[in-house]
Order: C-alpha cells, then sequence, then structure tokens
C-alpha cells in the first residue's frame, strides 16, 4: 500500500487548511513509519501528552530559544495527534483507554496553552488581563459538556426514568456565521498556530508580545461566552434529555467486532 492508499484509507477529510497542508502529509509519513515497528496508537497518544504538556511549560517559562522550541513541540504535538488515530484505524484497534489518553492530552493542551501564552507576555510587561482571562478559562471553561455527559451517564446507571413527554427534537442548523466560529475562528488547533506564529513574528522581532496578548485575550473572551451559551442551551432546552434517548438508541446494538468498526468515528482525527 502506497502513501496515496494508506491516506484514503485512514485519514478521515478535513476542512482545516492547517491539517490538510501542514499535520496530515507530516503524520501519514510517520504512521507509514511506526506501523511496520509494531508502536501502537496508545504509545503515541501516551508520548503526546508530554509533548504538549513540554511544549506549553517552555513558552510560560523559557527564554527566546526555549519559547522557540516550545512553538515547534505544539506543531509535533500537532502532528502526532493525527498519528494515533491513524495507527488506530490502520490496525482496526480500538479502546476506550485510548480514547482517554488522546482526550486526556486534548483538555491538557487546550487548557494549559492560553495560561503559557498569559504567563509568556506577563514576564514580558505587556499586563496581567490575558494570564487573567487564561486562569478564568482554566477554571470555568470546557465544563459544560463534561457536565453533561455524567448526567446523562449518570441517569442510566440509575435507571431514572424519561420524560414521559417526548423531548422537542432542535431542527434549527448553525447558521454560516456560527459555523465559522465554531470551526475556525475558535478552534484551538488554529488558534495555537496563529496566536503561537504571532508570538514568536513579536519575539524575534524585539517587540514586547502586544498583539499576541491582544488577540489571545479576544479569543479567550469568545470560549468563555462560548462556554456561558452551551450552558445556557442545556438549562433552557431539552439537549440533554434528547441526548439521552440518542444514548438509548445507540445502545440496541452493541458493535463487538473491530473489523467492521467505523474507525472515523471511533478514532479522532
Amino acid at each position: 500500500m502506497n502513501i496515496g492508499e494508506l491516506r484514503r484509507a485512514i485519514q478521515p477529510p478535513t476542512n482545516n487548511l492547517y491539517d490538510a497542508f501542514f499535520t496530515r502529509r507530516l503524520s501519514i509519513l510517520l504512521t507509514a513509519a511506526l506501523a511496520p515497528a509494531g508502536t501502537t496508537a496508545n504509545q503515541v497518544s501516551t508520548a503526546n501528552l508530554f509533548v504538549g504538556i513540554g511544549g506549553c511549560l517552555l513558552i510560560a517559562l523559557a527564554g527566546t530559544l526555549g519559547v522557540l522550541a516550545g512553538v515547534i513541540l505544539l506543531h509535533l504535538y500537532a502532528i502526532l495527534d493525527s498519528v494515533d488515530g491513524e495507527l488506530a484505524r490502520f490496525r482496526k484497534q480500538f479502546s476506550l483507554k485510548g480514547l482517554f489518553l488522546e482526550d486526556l492530552s486534548a483538555f491538557y493542551v487546550i487548557v494549559m496553552f492560553p495560561l503559557a501564552v498569559g504567563t509568556f507576555v506577563y514576564r514580558s510587561g505587556v499586563g496581567a488581563e490575558t494570564l487573567i482571562l487564561a486562569i478564568f478559562y482554566a477554571v470555568l471553561g470546557r465544563n459544560s459538556m463534561s457536565v453533561a455527559r455524567r448526567a446523562v451517564l449518570r441517569s442510566v446507571r440509575t435507571r431514572r426514568p424519561i420524560s414521559p413527554t417526548q423531548p422537542k427534537r432542535s431542527q434549527s442548523r448553525l447558521t454560516k456565521l456560527q459555523r465559522l466560529v465554531d470551526e475556525h475562528l475558535l478552534n484551538h488547533t488554529n488558534i495555537r498556530v496563529i496566536v503561537s506564529t504571532l508570538l514568536l513574528v513579536e519575539l524575534f522581532s524585539g517587540v514586547p508580545p502586544r498583539i499576541t496578548a491582544g488577540l489571545m485575550s479576544v479569543v479567550l473572551l469568545g470560549l468563555l461566552v462560548r462556554e456561558a451559551l452551551g450552558i445556557a442551551h442545556f438549562v433552557r432546552t431539552d439537549s440533554l434529555e434528547t441526548m439521552l434517548l440518542d444514548l438509548y438508541e445507540d445502545a440496541k446494538v452493541v458493535n463487538t467486532d473491530p473489523a467492521t468498526a467505523d474507525g472515523f468515528r471511533l478514532a479522532r482525527n
């Protein structure tokens, strides 16, 4: 199987330009090299956890060359984030442990990157606003969906009765503007690429990272607003009941055969 055939077999489609023109082009080469060596997807996910955390720590605490190394590590993190999923699809080996490791590294890096940038700009004397917003996001951000999923799973485990009235399923679709915001402007991969690039430009030009601090602050405000809207959505609509019904519907047939598993759904891209 050549690289083109391998790419079509184990790489899901993407609309993200960074993934399409950078990470996927390099990840498939690394996957092709690691697969014959017996490297597992979980091994890659575990290594990537330390790569992402290390990159963020270097940006937060190191000097000029250390920050450059940290940005390079974050690009490597993005590549390896595709490699583990590609290896899982290639071998048809999927596990909850693998999904846990991959999601764990993603959650850590998503929270740590704003903290790292906030710490760096604070050390540069630009101001504390970005760091304060990053701390708020670390505490308050990305919690609503985790809590919602826990509530749904607790409902299943404790066999709580479903509401006798069928929840109304929302028929509204995301507008083009909402899709632009969610899939591009507030996409965490895009945020890391753009902000880290600006950080390096300002760092090596000798200019205090004011643009980086301002952009990171705007992004964090957007992420916090999105989190607040998500909480309001769960509280004001029947979306939790809909999630529960969907879970029961999906559980009617449990697939235990890896040969027929849908790799593009079970292994993240």
